[in-house]
């Protein structure tokens, strides 16, 4: 359910990344298979779905709490524990400095803050968590290792005896977040854009509104066009990432995604590809509905006002082109209008 919420998060956040790069994007794929409204070009979307009454949302209460609460799982905080010992399971928070004949060895020790492990799960020497096992936090431990035959990280230290000071700082247990202002602005920010209660409320209500809709309009099927203006966001996205570390789009793909082309990562990424050409499908269908065809440049202000704090658009114009940015804002619209059509229950 995470990606529809997080929908005018990331584009804002792909937005400002690409502004931010300075780079003259004169093809504006972002706007290739649109409309000068900012439509498909060539599909009305209402001939594919079968739009049920949004006159009226229904969003039940404990839906609204259910989605927070798992949100909230997903970014959890850390609770520090001294009063246990280190156990099979165990998160634990450690500190070490490792030497092989005195002298302490490139990466042998752990920086500022420690490092996390989870005993049974990370993988270090073979008997290196297991000697933690059964001490409490704040003890000092020193441990005599060997490194193995085969050790690929590091194989100048492979069969090397080395001694290892470390200090268990503490144990941790992962609890959900708090739906605080202070939490959310911290933890959830990035990802989805929310920085208050208010906020994370509202992106949940509206996600849950969206998926109301989607369950009930059979869709018949999502034309190629609607698909490909999907890709072609996808190859922009890239593209621009590419562009800032001074990489072709394929050494890019290859080096920090694990695709080796764009038909690669295209095939790859089919899943969301397929659901995001749903919902574009869909916030079209809705605009159909409610006559939104027509955007105005005082929309389009508040709009980037909102969003990134300036009303100029100038630059992402010339960026993206207006079909895209009728787009971009006619779903800030759709969006809005869910919220105003829900009925708690």
């Amino acid at each position: 359910m995470k990606r529809s919420v997080k929908g005018i998060a990331l584009l804002l956040a792909m937005l400002l990344i690409l502004c931010a790069c300075g780079d003259d994007y004169s093809d504006a794929l972002r706007s290739q298979g649109l409309d000068k409204n900012g439509y498909v070009e060539g599909v009305r979307a209402l001939d594919y779905i079968q739009l049920c009454d949004i006159s009226s949302i229904p969003v039940k209460e404990d839906d609204i709490q259910a989605l927070i609460d798992d949100i909230l799982e997903t970014v959890p905080q850390r609770v520090q524990v001294m009063d246990r010992p280190v156990a099979q399971g165990e998160h634990v928070n450690i500190s070490y400095v490792g030497t092989i004949d005195g002298e302490e060895f490139e990466g042998g020790s752990t920086g500022e803050g420690g490092t996390d492990i989870t005993v049974g799960q990370t993988i270090y020497i073979d008997t290196f968590i297991h000697d933690l096992k059964g001490h409490m936090p704040g003890e000092t431990l020193v441990l005599n290792e060997t490194f193995p035959n085969y050790y690929p990280a590091n194989p100048d230290l492979q069969e090397k005896e080395a001694v290892f000071t470390v200090t268990i700082n503490y144990l941790y247990d992962e609890v959900p977040g708090d739906f605080t202002d202070e939490y959310i602005a911290e933890n959830l920010s990035e990802e989805y854009g929310w920085t208050t209660c208010d906020e994370m409320r509202s992106g949940v209500i509206q996600e849950l509104a969206y998926e109301y809709i989607l369950n009930n309009s059979p869709i018949s099927e999502v034309p190629e066009a609607v698909t490909k203006t999907v890709q072609n966001n996808i190859q922009a996205y890239y593209s621009t990432y590419a562009t800032y570390n001074n990489l072709s789009l394929n050494e890019f793909l290859q080096t920090y995604i694990g695709a080796t082309d764009m038909d690669n990562l295209i095939e790859l990424s089919g899943d969301y590809i397929a659901g995001n050409a749903e919902q574009a499908l869909l916030f079209q269908a809705i605009a159909e509905k409610e006559d939104m065809t027509k955007i105005t440049k005082k929309e389009i202000r508040e709009y980037f006002k909102e969003t990134t704090g300036y009303s100029d658009f100038t630059s992402f114009k010339e960026i993206y082109g207006m079909p895209y940015i009728y787009q971009v804002t006619r779903n800030h619209k759709v969006y809005a209008l869910l919220n105003e059509r829900v009925s708690i229950q």
